[in-house]
């Protein structure tokens, strides 16, 4: 059967709908797999380093200067086991001399509030680690600067945390420690610090958002491995996988399911 000049025209017609589809799809694929890369420098012509510049591309975010006045007053709690700081001390605030709580009462009081509604321990822990490449390990001074350019802050249990809000207010999403037990970082002796990675931790239930807070600790730990050449594993210390990855995210659906199912 021959086609007629009216069926080529609906034959090509067809076809290109069909390559524009195909281009959009392969664009948003290319998008949503692009990899979050920050280059960070010092501020030109500032000699404080506590005086930080992050360049464009974070996950929260456009740049922005940070200083040391925008760490949390951090706590001065006993040493303890990183997983009991994750499971038991992460709704605690910061403890603090009476010599400071005057000072300190307007900056912490957002963060006593958010932290009320995490005193319970919580119900899933997801994890993961960013180990260094290098055999010196991470510098603790990089680790300072690329954690408050994500816009994590130094608080209580002696962590670094991101909130939900600005300025360190709102529920925490997810918090940082150091791979090493008991996992916690001294704020005051970060120039001279190092260790062999960082664990990536969120406990659920608690941020308002739990997947946006699971999708922006994963962005976030592959900005500090880009950065600091390290690699992502698991919570079993294996490389990370997009299987484990999914894990993850199946792991905060069934427990979204089963907050539902008690209201």
């Amino acid at each position: 059967m021959e086609l007629t000049v009216q069926d080529w025209v609906i034959l090509v017609g067809i076809i290109l709908i069909l390559a524009i589809l195909l281009d959009g799809y392969r664009r948003m694929r290319s998008d949503r797999g692009e990899k979050i890369r920050v280059s960070l420098v010092r501020v030109p012509g500032d000699d404080d380093p506590d005086e930080l510049l992050s360049a464009h591309e974070l996950p929260s975010g456009g740049a922005r200067v940070v200083s040391r006045s925008d760490l949390v007053p951090g706590a001065e709690d006993e040493p303890e086991q990183m997983m009991s700081g994750i499971t038991a001390d992460r709704g605690e605030p910061a403890k603090q001399s009476p010599s400071r709580r005057d000072d300190t009462k307007e900056e912490t009081g957002s963060t006593d509030q958010a932290t009320e509604a995490e005193s319970t321990p919580p119900e899933e822990v997801l994890m993961v680690h960013v180990h260094s490449n290098s055999a010196t390990g991470f510098a603790g001074h990089d680790i300072l600067q690329i954690l408050l350019a994500c816009d994590l802050r130094f608080g209580h249990s002696s962590f670094f945390h991101r909130h939900e809000e600005a300025n360190g207010r709102g529920a925490i999403q997810f918090s940082v420690a150091n791979m090493v037990t008991p996992g916690q970082f001294s704020i005051d002796a970060m120039d001279g610090f190092t260790t062999p990675g960082l664990t990536f931790f969120l406990g659920l239930p608690g941020p308002r958002n739990m997947m946006q807070a699971y999708e922006y600790m994963m962005d976030t730990a592959r900005c500090v491995a880009e950065n600091l050449d390290g690699s992502l594993l698991d919570e079993t210390r294996s490389v990370l996988t997009h299987q484990s990855e999914e894990h993850g995210r199946q792991r905060i659906r069934d427990l979204e399911r089963r907050l539902l199912a008690r209201r």
